[in-house]
């Protein structure tokens, strides 16, 4: 454990009644760590997994976990810092590693594992990532010292050929769950088609939407316009991704309060209690 601080614990004198004596001792502030993470619920429809994730801490407390970062590392192929899904047939590239997640205390998280974008000519793909669960909790220690507390876990996605000989077939697999989608005769849209002009456009769209949320509104409320981007978010801090635009995004925290519920697994009842201004993503993960 590091840090602390020194205090004057005990004040008095010597057995002539001078001399003013002192004792010190250094006090390390307790520092709690995540326990119990465990899946909660697993779906998989479509070439989407989502999958829902819980953990404690060990007063019972969770906001006694709040000096504590839990997240994910996902590790691709090569070495990155940046790795291209093989294109064709996908059109996505991403940071390597990955490296998502938030404050411990709310308790409980969503990942979601979307599908990518593709691209035509459709042709035979396959690659793994490698994802782990880890906190770091900077009360006591290093920057640079992680605690995994689920994995290595393998993502595989592959695309091939199925009868009859034109249908192509995406299926990705995490955790021992798959999930199959047949991929479109006409690719889906690249990230290109929502640069310019368009993209201004739905960022002012998207603010006028946010203007209409006031006090006390759930994440029940935020769907109806608003999806959740792809990957791992902790309940109090999730991205969104505006539906009809999905380069528009927004960073929304959340009171999670209402409910502890780990069964309730949209935490619809969250209270939103910050939202950023629209920001540009350029990388399409829309299902």
């Amino acid at each position: 454990m590091t840090g602390g601080f020194t205090f004057d614990y005990t004040h008095g004198y010597d057995t002539s009644g001078n001399n003013p004596t002192t004792a010190w001792t250094t006090y390390n502030p307790p520092c709690y760590h995540p326990i119990n993470y465990r899946e909660t619920i697993r779906v998989a429809i479509d070439g989407v997994l989502t999958f829902y994730y819980a953990w404690d801490s060990p007063t019972g407390q969770l906001a006694d976990l709040d000096s504590c970062f839990i997240g994910e590392k996902v590790d691709y192929p090569g070495a990155g810092p940046t790795y291209t899904y093989p294109n064709p047939p996908f059109d996505r590239s991403v940071p390597n590693p990955t490296i998502k997640g938030g404050s411990a205390s709310g308790g409980a998280a969503r990942d979601d594992q979307r599908r990518p974008p593709f691209v035509t000519p459709y042709v035979a793909a396959l690659f793994t990532a490698t994802q782990n669960y880890r906190y770091q909790c900077k009360k006591c220690m290093a920057p640079s010292e992680w605690v995994v507390l689920m994995g290595p876990l393998s993502i595989v996605r592959l695309v091939n050929q199925i009868t009859p000989p034109t249908t192509w077939q995406y299926e990705i697999t995490k955790s021992g769950l798959s999930s199959t989608y047949t991929l479109p005769t006409v690719a889906t849209p690249t990230k290109e088609e929502y640069n310019g002009l368009a993209v201004i456009k739905y960022i002012f769209e998207c603010q006028a939407v946010l203007k209409q949320i006031q006090g006390n509104a759930t994440r029940e409320y935020l769907q109806e316009h608003f999806e959740r981007a792809e990957g791992f978010f902790v309940r109090t801090f999730t991205r969104y991704v505006f539906k009809k635009c999905p380069v528009v995004t927004v960073d929304v925290a959340f009171d999670v309060k209402a409910d502890q519920d780990e069964t309730l697994a949209n935490f619809d009842s969250d209270i939103i209690t910050d939202i950023s201004e629209p920001f540009v993503v350029n990388n399409l993960s829309r299902n």
